[in-house]
Parts: C-alpha cells; structure tokens; sequence
C-alpha cells in the first residue's frame, strides 16, 4: 500500500510539473520502457490556436517545394508546441489527405514506398550526425511525406528543416485566462465566478502568454472561492523572481508553495539530484 500511494504522489507531481527529465520506468517484472508524449488531445479545450493550426496544415498539404518537408515548431518551454502538433496530427484535414500511415514519436521500419506524417516531439539534439541518422529512413517514403519537429532550440532547428519553419507566438492574455479559467472556475457557482473573473484576468496577464503557467495557475486556483486566496496569488513575491537558463517561470515555484504539504516533501527530495539527472520512478519512490 505505501509504495502504491508513493506512485500516486510521484505521478501527481510528475503531471503538475513536467520539466522533470524522467526518462524510464521499471516496472515490478524487470522490463523497462520509455515514457512518450502522446498523441491525444481533446481539441475543445485548446484556446487561440485556430490561425497557427491553419499555417501548419498549409504547410504539411500544400507546399509542395521538397520531396520530404521537415516542418519545425519553435518556441520556448510551455507555450504550447506539442499541443499545436498534437491538434494538426488528429485534424480531419490531415486524415482527409490519405497518408499511407502516420504515427508518433517512435520510428518505424516502414517508410519504403508509404507517404507518411511523422510527429517528432521536443527534439533536443544540436548534432547534425544524431539527426543524420534518425532522417536516413526518411528518404525512401512517398514524395508527400511530411515530418514536423516540435524543439525549444533554433540551432535544432536550422538542422533538421528542409523547408519552412514555423516560430510559435504566446497567447494573448485574454486567451490565457480562457485556459485558466477551464480549471479554475469549472466548479464555482455563478455568482462566485463573476466576483473572481476580473482578479483572474489580471492573473492570467502575469503567464506571459504560456498557456502551460496558465493551466498551472488553474489548478492552483482550483474551486477556491476566496478573493483573498486569489488576491495573494496576484500579488505574490514570485511574480519578480527573474526567469533562470531554463525558462522556469514564477508560477512553478508558486505552484509548489501551494501544494498539500506531503507533496512538498516528495518534491523537494527531488532537488539532490543534479539537473538534468536521468531517473527511474520506481527507484526514486523507493529511495
């Protein structure tokens, strides 16, 4: 029961926070396996996308400059390039082309003589000979194919494009407080809405246009009816915390000081490991 209940926590944390490098998980008979991104979206909770989903689609179905297009999306930690893919991957205009087969994530040896859409999703690599050898199946599928690339760095980008890259925008503000409000507000009655929506939209202008602070901000706020709850997380210290090397805004360190206090511990166990440690889950809930 206790290593049970650790997995809950770790698997809450690892999903309020998802900067953490957690690469593999082994399970109880011995066999490991990598943790993806998935390819599911529930596209009615996508706020301010419509115009950028539209340049893409253009993009993969319409240009028709290269054989093979590398289509890169480009932008910084939590603005929303794996949901953007994730929108276009599952579009009735994609299933309407008549791909061969498309898939997520995870090469395939069945590229000969197939138009494939390939999603390679928070592609890291600054090295030319790492992406030669993830293309090289590339060449032998139908002209048509597309691949696009989901990364946070401009030299991966330059790498791996054949074609057009497209540089994601931030949200509007207005836009954020929609993706806040989706958790924030989904269980208040009416009246409690309307007296917390004005303090939330000025909330919603401190994520800067990411909608992944945005949803944070949401779960924080959660069902809470208190202005004055609401009010301490407008004017919180963290908002001046200067954003580190890694893009960190202030809404995650927020959002640890609002957690219940035996994740806090859990969490915070997390930080003697040295950044960008590679960690199995199951031997960290164990430690």
């Amino acid at each position: 029961m206790e290593v049970k209940m650790n997995t809950f926590f770790m698997n809450e944390m690892v999903s309020k926070f998802g900067h953490f490098n957690v690469l593999q998980r082994t399970n109880y008979t011995g066999h490991t396996s990598i943790i993806h991104s998935s390819s599911l979206v529930d596209e009615h909770l996508i706020v301010g996308r419509k115009d950028e989903k539209r340049d893409i689609l253009h993009m993969i179905l319409y240009d028709q400059t290269n054989k093979h297009a590398v289509i890169p999306i480009i932008g910084m930690p939590g603005i929303g390039k794996t949901t953007l893919a994730q929108v276009v991957y599952n579009s009735e205009e994609v299933e309407a082309a008549q791909f061969s087969f498309k898939f997520w994530g995870k090469l395939q040896n069945v590229f000969r003589q197939k138009k494939f859409l390939l999603v390679i999703d928070n592609f890291w690599s600054e090295k030319h000979e790492d992406w030669e050898i993830i293309s090289l199946p590339f060449r032998y599928g139908e002209p048509g194919s597309r691949v696009i690339v989901t990364t946070r760095s401009t030299l991966a980008s330059s790498i791996v494009c054949s074609g057009p890259e497209y540089n994601l925008q931030h949200l509007s503000d207005e836009d954020c407080w929609k993706v806040m409000k989706q958790r924030a507000l989904s269980e208040l009655n009416i009246q409690a809405r309307e007296k917390l929506e004005q303090i939330g939209k000025e909330i919603a202008k401190k994520c800067k246009g990411l909608p992944s602070a945005a949803k944070t901000l949401g779960s924080v706020l959660h069902s809470k009816c208190d202005e004055k709850h609401w009010y301490s997380i407008l004017e919180s210290a963290f908002w001046d915390l200067e954003q580190d090397e890694n893009d960190v805004i202030p809404s995650l360190p927020l959002s640890y000081y609002h957690l219940p206090a035996h994740l806090k511990i859990c969490f915070a166990y997390c930080s003697i490991f040295p950044q960008n440690h590679e960690f199995e889950v199951d031997d960290l809930i164990l430690l």
